[in-house]
């Protein structure tokens, strides 16, 4: 016969003091906890939280997979969606204005050289210490891209421009 353990728990906690709190400031949080393991005849119940919602002076935190969430939404672990929307107030269309300076070729060739990635995008070691924005990742890509299609533009121009110059260099070796 299985054992009647419970394989979840809902906890209403309500502490002064505590993450950090003066002492009064009261955190009354409710924590989701389920059961760690079945092995096959009976529960062992060792609950495991795997969910937090705060209601403190932050103004209510969330946290699935910690019990400290540092957000109003922290995720330990993956998350899957069919959307995420972000809001985003500076969208780099002022790239394409003509008062924008891009880097010249050689100045965005040496700071590659010295900082191993491009200007205005994070490195490695950052991304890695403090994560990233999505909506700011994505401006900065969007920009990075609208900057390439301007360099793209450049080198057609003087692309053609060459081509011409070496029709009328032929036309004149060979009359």
């Amino acid at each position: 016969m299985r054992s009647a353990v419970p394989t979840s728990e809902i906890r209403f906690v309500d502490r002064p003091g505590t993450f950090g709190y003066p002492e009064n400031v009261r955190a009354s949080d409710i924590e989701f906890y389920t059961v760690k393991s079945w092995d096959g005849n009976v529960y062992t119940h060792v609950p495991s939280l795997t969910m937090t919602i705060k209601s403190n002076q932050d103004g209510g935190y969330v946290g699935i997979g910690t019990a400290v969430p540092k957000e109003k939404l922290s995720v330990n672990g993956k998350i899957r969606a069919h959307e995420i929307k972000v809001e985003q107030n500076n969208w780099p269309d002022y790239v394409f204005k003509p008062a924008y300076q891009l880097m010249p070729i050689s100045k965005l060739e040496e700071y590659i050289k010295i900082h191993s990635h491009l200007p205005g995008i994070p490195s490695a070691h950052q991304v890695k210490e403090n994560g990233i924005a999505l909506g700011e990742n994505q401006a900065a890509l969007l920009k990075k891209i609208e900057e390439q299609a301007l360099y793209i533009i450049q080198q057609e121009k003087k692309m053609t421009s060459l081509e011409k110059r070496i029709e009328k260099l032929e036309k004149l070796i060979n009359n």
